[in-house]
């Protein structure tokens, strides 16, 4: 009889044992589910991030090594030297 007893406590005390790491299983699971759905976010934002930027319009500082002029203009020195702020502007061909 007292076997039996510690039988059932066993088994018992198993059965706890084997709820708890299910819950410990679905708390993790939800934890990388969270973490999974942050990185996605952050990878739709760099790429949102990453494509390309609005090109600059006519009278605008440009820079030479890297023009980003709208089409239809061309990233040129202006004619007249000392009054502009940047060296290079976009202007029309």
């Amino acid at each position: 009889m007292r076997t039996e007893w510690k039988c059932k406590k066993k088994r018992k005390k198993n059965e706890e044992g084997k709820s708890y790491l299910d819950f410990a299983e679905n708390l993790l699971l939800q934890k990388l589910e969270e973490l999974e759905a942050k990185l996605l976010e952050e990878d739709s934002e760099e790429s949102r991030n990453s494509r390309q930027k609005r090109c600059i319009g006519e009278g605008v500082p440009c820079d030479e090594n890297d023009p980003r002029c709208c089409s239809g203009l061309v990233c040129l020195k202006p004619t007249l030297h000392g009054i502009w702020y940047k060296s290079y502007y976009c202007y029309k061909k």
